[in-house]
C-alpha cells in the first residue's frame, strides 16, 4: 500500500498531451479476469470512462480509483463519447475509433524492450541501453528529439507533441488526410528504431498508452513520464509539416495539414445507399419481434405459475399481452389469443359491467393513436408483473428479469471459455494416468470423448496443465510429510508421559 500512496495516477501529463479543451480523453484498463466479447474472443481491454478534457482535474479524484493498475488513456482526443454509460464507473463510455477523433496530440513509438528471456537480442535491452541508442540516433539526426520519454514498466514510449505552426496550445485537427500523414510519420520514425525493438503494429491514431503513475502488474513497476526541455526550458513541439519534411514525406500544397478547409475540399464525398422510406428503420423491427416473442413466452410462464391472472390485475396483464402481440400478428389473431388468456383468468374476464370488453382493449392498441402502446423496459415490466430475482430464477424467465440477474448473466463464462475449461479438466485427468503422454494421444482421446481440441491447442495448453499437476503432487507430498511429522510428535509426547 505504501508504494501505491507514493505513486498515484497523475493527470498533469495527460493535460499536457490533450490540449484541445473541446474534446475528450478516453480511459481503459486490462481486465482483472478473463472477459470475452460478443464474438467469443478474449478482450484485451475493458472500457472505463470518457472525460471532457476541460473537466479532467475536477473528475480525477472519482476516476483515479480505477486507474491504479494496468490502465491506459487515448493518446489522441475523440470529439464525442459513446451514447451509453459504463456499467462499472458510471461515466460515459469510450468511443475509440479513428473516425471519431478531433485532435492529433502526439506522434509516438512503442519500444518492446526489457524482456531478458526473449529470443530477439533487441528485446533483451535494458531501458538505459535503449536510451543510449536513442540518444545516438538523435545526435545523428535520424530521429527528432522526443518531447516525452516514458518508462512504461517493462518497455518504453517515445512521444513527439504536435501543434499547429507556432501555436503549442493548439494540436492539429484530425482530418482524414492528417490521420493518414500522422500514421506515415509514426512508421517513418519507427523504421529508424528497429534496433530498440520498435512495435511495428503500433502506429494507428486510436492507440492507448499507459496512464502516468499507474502500476504495471506484469513488470511490477510504476509508469514514469519524463518531459524533455530545450536549452531555454521549453518543451519540444512539432507540426506535422515539420516531421513530414524531416522524413521527406511528400505533402501537396493543397494537402497541407494546417489548412483544414483545403483538406476538407479534397476529401471524397461518401456515398450512401438511398433509403426507400426516409425515417424508417426496416431492420430494427426484427429485433423488436424477437424481443416480443421472448416476452410472450415469459408472460405465459408467469400466467401458468399463478394459475391464471387474478382480479385486480387481469385487465392490465391482458393489455400488456396485447401490446406484445401487436408487433407479431394482425388484430384478429391478437384478439383470439388475448381472449384465450382472458378465459383462463380467475374469474374469467370480463366479469363486471365496468370491465371494458377485450375487443375494445385490442382495438385501442391497434388504433395507432399516440400513447396507445407503451414501450416497456425490462425493469418496468418486472415492477408491473411483480417479478423478483428469486421468482425469475425459479421460473427460468428469459428476458423479463430484474437488472441484477441481467448483470449475473453477462458475467457468466462464454461458450469458448466453457469449452476451454472442459478441455483443461479432461487433459488434467488424462495426465494423472500418464504425465508424459504425447499431445497427439491426448488429442485422440479428447476427440473420442467429444471434447473439442486440435493438436496445436493441446500443445499450447499442455505445459501449463502438466505444471499444475506436478504442483498438486508436490503439495500432496508436503501435506503427507506434515501429517507424518505431527504423528511422530504425538508419539514422542505420549512416550514422555
Amino acid at each position: 500500500m505504501k508504494e501505491y500512496e507514493l505513486n498515484k495516477p497523475d493527470f498533469s501529463v495527460i493535460e499536457l498531451i490533450h490540449r484541445g479543451k473541446d474534446a475528450y480523453v478516453g480511459f481503459v484498463r486490462k481486465p482483472n479476469r478473463q472477459k470475452y466479447n460478443k464474438h467469443g474472443n478474449l478482450r484485451n481491454f475493458e472500457n472505463l470512462a470518457s472525460i471532457p478534457i476541460s473537466n479532467l482535474e475536477k473528475e480525477w479524484s472519482k476516476l483515479s480509483i480505477w486507474l491504479y493498475t494496468d490502465s491506459y488513456f487515448t493518446i489522441n482526443s475523440p470529439f464525442r463519447t459513446a451514447r451509453w454509460k459504463n456499467d462499472m464507473t458510471g461515466f460515459p463510455d469510450v468511443e475509440r475509433k479513428e473516425k471519431n477523433l478531433r485532435y492529433l496530440n502526439a506522434c509516438y513509438v512503442d519500444l518492446d524492450i526489457g524482456r531478458p528471456n526473449d529470443e530477439m537480442p533487441e528485446k533483451r535491452l535494458t531501458i538505459s541501453e535503449a536510451m543510449n541508442i536513442v540518444s545516438s540516433l538523435i545526435k545523428r539526426e535520424e530521429i527528432p528529439q522526443p518531447s516525452i520519454i516514458t518508462q512504461s514498466g517493462r518497455g518504453a514510449y517515445l512521444m513527439w507533441l504536435l501543434c499547429e505552426k507556432g501555436k503549442p496550445e493548439n494540436p492539429p485537427l484530425a482530418w482524414v488526410r492528417t490521420i493518414d500523414l500522422y500514421k506515415q510519420i509514426n512508421k517513418a520514425i519507427g523504421n529508424k528504431l528497429t534496433a530498440v525493438a520498435w512495435d511495428k503494429c503500433a502506429h494507428d491514431a486510436a492507440r492507448v498508452l499507459r496512464v502516468p503513475g499507474s502500476f504495471h502488474s506484469g513488470a511490477k513497476r510504476f509508469v514514469h513520464y519524463d518531459i524533455q526541455y530545450d536549452e531555454n526550458g521549453k518543451i519540444f513541439f512539432y507540426s506535422l509539416e515539420e516531421l513530414a519534411r524531416f522524413y521527406d514525406i511528400k505533402i501537396k500544397e493543397n494537402d497541407s495539414p494546417s489548412n483544414e478547409l483545403k483538406i476538407l475540399s479534397l476529401v471524397e464525398n461518401p456515398t450512401y445507399r438511398k433509403t426507400k422510406n426516409k425515417g424508417s428503420s426496416p431492420k430494427r423491427i426484427k429485433g423488436l419481434k424477437a424481443l416480443n416473442k421472448k416476452r410472450i413466452k415469459d408472460l405465459i410462464t408467469i400466467e401458468k405459475h399463478e394459475g391464471g391472472f387474478k382480479k385486480g390485475v387481469r385487465r392490465r396483464r391482458l393489455t400488456v399481452y396485447a401490446e406484445f402481440l401487436r408487433r407479431l400478428s394482425p388484430e384478429k389473431t391478437t384478439l383470439k389469443e388475448v381472449s384465450k388468456m382472458a378465459r383462463n383468468c380467475k374469474p374469467p374476464y370480463p366479469s363486471d359491467s365496468t370491465d371494458p370488453p377485450i375487443e375494445t382493449i385490442v382495438k385501442n392498441i391497434y388504433s395507432g393513436k399516440p400513447g396507445s402502446v407503451r414501450h416497456w423496459s425490462n425493469p418496468a415490466l418486472c415492477r408491473e408483473l411483480r417479478i423478483t430475482c428469486e421468482l425469475a430464477k425459479k421460473l427460468n424467465l428469459i428476458t423479463i428479469v430484474p437488472p441484477e440477474i441481467t448483470k449475473e448473466r453477462k458475467n457468466k463464462p462464454g461458450k469458448r471459455e466453457i469449452e476451454k475449461q472442459k478441455r483443461h479438466d479432461a487433459i488434467f485427468e488424462i495426465l494423472k494416468v500418464d504425465i508424459n503422454m504425447s499431445s497427439r494421444k491426448i488429442e485422440k482421446i479428447l476427440n473420442e470423448n467429444g471434447i473439442k481440441g486440435n493438436h496445436s491447442t493441446v500443445n499450447k495448453e499442455l505445459p501449463e496443465i502438466r505444471q499444475e499437476l506436478l504442483q498438486q503432487k508436490m503439495d500432496e507430498q508436503k501435506n503427507c510429510f506434515a501429517l507424518i511429522d505431527r504423528q511422530l510428535e504425538k508419539q514422542e509426547l505420549s512416550q514422555q508421559f
